[in-house]
């Protein structure tokens, strides 16, 4: 998709690269990737509400100057629901090793089940 990050891109340094856009929905974009460091595959989940933004090369930004503080507060609201669940330990939750932002969003990455 046009939205997407395109396959090889890096993302936290050269920690994590894009190898595969798996289903996006109305909050965000979910990839597989290579955790480089640890030789593992992970997804990672991309806070991108596509009501609020757009891509513009590789960084998200707001639609619009109106959107602007929706988007920020999504993005903070992203960030809080990622520690949330890391706190979280139950075979049926997938467990979240890292959020991070960057791109002017933010990321999860997650067990790859």
């Amino acid at each position: 998709m046009e939205e997407d990050l395109p396959v090889g891109t890096n993302l936290l340094g050269d920690q994590f690269t894009i190898t595969e856009h798996l289903s996006a929905g109305g909050f965000g974009i979910t990839y597989r990737a290579l955790d480089n460091q640890l030789g593992r595959t992970v997804v990672i989940k991309e806070c991108f509400p596509s009501d609020f933004c757009i891509r513009h090369g590789t960084n998200v930004i707001a639609r619009t100057e109106t959107y602007a503080k929706q988007y920020r507060s999504i993005v903070e609201m992203f960030m809080r629901e990622a520690r949330s669940l890391a706190q979280l330990r139950h075979p049926n939750i997938v467990s979240v090793h890292s959020v991070f932002e960057e791109n002017k969003t933010a990321y999860m990455v997650l067990d790859m089940i």
